[in-house]
């Protein structure tokens, strides 16, 4: 991961249950009220502006999310389809 913004960025990688969208489990985690909608697989966190920090993941078949939970109620979201 890159970070190009003015601020400290982290990085959760999630597995998403199936249905369930990258919306959803932000939602989930203000209230955690339910069993997890996904899995946390790792990540990176405090990446500084302009550096750079890698990590590895094995994915499977599903749904995956990035997320950024620097600023409480901030967040970016990528969400991808493994094959």
């Amino acid at each position: 991961m890159h970070n190009i913004g003015p601020q400290t960025h982290e990085v959760e990688l999630v597995q998403l249950a199936p249905g369930v969208n990258a919306e959803a489990f932000v939602k989930w985690i203000d209230k955690m009220e339910a069993p997890p909608p996904g899995k946390a697989l790792g990540g990176i966190a405090g990446i500084p502006p302009g550096m750079s920090q890698y990590f590895s993941a094995n994915f499977t078949p599903g749904s995956y999310a990035l997320i950024c939970f620097i600023q409480r109620g901030l967040f970016s979201l990528r969400r991808r389809q493994a094959q």
